[in-house]
């Protein structure tokens, strides 16, 4: 935290990464507690149903988010999208009856769209191309880095109130899901302190001509979603129901189970702040395929591992991996396509992803629940990295004629 203080940035930027920092911290601890929540409640398929269900949603509405954030701007569609959120997660909490439970889920996956999807646009904005490198180097490490402490907080929260007030766990679980829903909320209040973005006042040179939005939406917006689509099937396959995993193969605690994500999350802050140092011995595109080569393997090893110590191992790895490789992907996006196109492209991207994660959702668990936890993880761990793997040699593909700079230093942006 001291080289985010140390750093020069304007205010803007400042009160950005702290909403950042606010938001990775409240949102960790709903991403790893909800499922064991409705777990406690809901059988395994209305599980996959339900996060089916909030990422098609989160999917269908990236594409209105970058419309809006065209039109008015990310800083106030972010506004829009913490209320949206923060009220989905309570509701969702508080739910009473499926009907209302699936209606807060479809709140909830509108929010998600809403705040996700324009980081990328609003860091950028605010942001020039000499600083852009360090300061999303520097947004992605402390948004991680507090995705770990929220993540570690969330199960020695549980424990805690479990150890000593002796209360059930579907009340632990709703205690502190309120707390992520209240620190999303207050994360509004940086947001409010940044001075409006002037909408339509751009500076010289950031308008694309006819031929340059052309060229940005065909080939390069498309291919990016095609790309986007394969890695979040193959991710929807695994990632989202890792705790549920650990859960049934080894009968982990909530705790113990933060315990691993979190250590998951320091490892992926780890590996964001070495990109730029290896980046720039490799290159930006031979690196997300060294990133790909071990985290693949990973999972076919997690879905025949039985051994705890060498299943956490390879889920770290990959989870590390597959995260920091990431804001690589995002910064060779926003480098070729104009200014006026990257909120569009951006969530054309997130809907391709999250659409995927949404459709792989609802067919995961009925996977596991027809074939059994054994076999059934397996067949995800494989369809997961073969989908993946096809992901990779797309971009690859799409990348690969563009010349790479030397000493390039990637921009990591969420």
């Amino acid at each position: 935290m001291y080289y985010f203080y140390k750093e020069k940035f304007q205010v803007s930027v400042r009160y950005i990464l702290l909403w950042n920092i606010l938001f990775c911290l409240g949102l960790s601890v709903y991403t790893v507690l909800f499922n064991l929540y409705l777990n406690e409640v809901y059988s395994i398929r209305t599980i996959g149903s339900l996060v089916g269900i909030s990422y098609l949603f989160y999917g269908a509405f990236s594409i209105v988010s970058g419309m809006l954030s065209d039109m008015i701007g990310p800083r106030r569609v972010l506004l829009l999208g913490i209320i949206i959120l923060s009220g989905g997660i309570f509701g969702s909490v508080s739910a009473q009856s499926m009907m209302s439970l699936y209606l807060f889920t479809v709140v909830t996956g509108v929010g998600q769209a809403l705040t996700n999807v324009m980081f990328v646009p609003l860091l950028t904005e605010h942001s020039n191309s000499e600083g852009r490198a360090k300061l999303f180097s520097i947004a992605y490490g402390t948004g991680n880095l507090f995705m770990f402490l929220g993540t570690f907080r969330a199960g020695a929260s549980a424990d805690f109130f479990k150890k000593y007030y002796s209360l059930p766990p579907v009340i632990i679980f709703k205690l502190v899901l309120f707390s992520a829903a209240a620190i999303i909320f207050i994360s509004i209040i940086p947001l409010l302190a940044i001075k409006r973005e002037k909408i339509g006042n751009k500076p010289k040179g950031t308008e694309a001509t006819v031929g340059q939005k052309r060229k940005a939406t065909s080939p390069h917006m498309w291919i990016y979603g095609l790309v986007k689509l394969f890695e979040g099937t193959g991710v929807g396959l695994t990632l989202p129901f890792i705790n549920l995993f650990l859960l049934a193969r080894f009968a982990l605690s909530a705790g113990t189970i933060s315990f691993i994500f979190s250590s998951a999350t320091l490892f992926t802050v780890v590996m964001i702040f070495v990109n730029p140092f290896i980046t720039r011995r490799v290159g930006e595109n031979r690196i997300i395929l060294m990133y790909q080569a071990v985290a693949i393997p990973c999972l076919l090893v997690l879905g025949l591992s039985t051994n705890m110590w060498i299943t956490v191992a390879v889920i770290i790895c990959f989870r590390a991996l597959f995260y920091a490789m990431m804001p690589i992907q995002s910064k060779i996006l926003m480098e070729r396509i104009p200014a006026t196109s990257r909120g569009l492209t951006n969530s054309i991207g997130f809907m391709a992803s999250t659409v995927g994660i949404g459709a792989a959702g609802f067919a995961s668990m009925r996977i596991v629940s027809h074939l059994g936890e054994g076999m059934g993880y397996l067949s995800l761990c494989i369809l997961s990295g073969t989908l993946i793997s096809v992901s990779v040699g797309i971009f690859f593909k799409m990348s690969r004629p563009k010349k790479e700079k030397e000493n390039s230093v990637p921009a990591l942006v969420s």
